[in-house]
């Protein structure tokens, strides 16, 4: 079974994790900060980070920690549970 939920993705891709019964899927940290419509320098300014460190964490090199999260959900418009934070399959 799996969740309906219309996600627009520019050059990235969604991955689906079994949760329980339903497949949830997953859009990645990049394509959701493409899908808001914004540039890794201009994330980076309104989470106040470093450009670096958004990279970091959209390459999987690093892990935000919980208030950055909850920071890139309010950002992007997402639930945590469709942001693939790890980068991995």
């Amino acid at each position: 079974m799996h969740v309906n939920i219309s996600l627009k993705l520019i050059k990235e891709r969604v991955i689906y994790l079994n949760i329980g019964k339903a497949d949830v899927p997953k859009i990645t940290l990049g394509a959701a900060r493409k899908n808001a419509g914004l540039t890794q320098k201009e994330a980076a300014n309104k989470l106040h980070i470093a450009v670096s460190t958004l990279r970091n964490w959209e390459q999987g090199i690093t892990f935000p920690d919980q208030p950055a999260i909850d920071a890139i959900c309010n950002l992007y418009n997402l639930k945590y549970d469709y942001i693939n934070f790890c980068n991995c399959n």
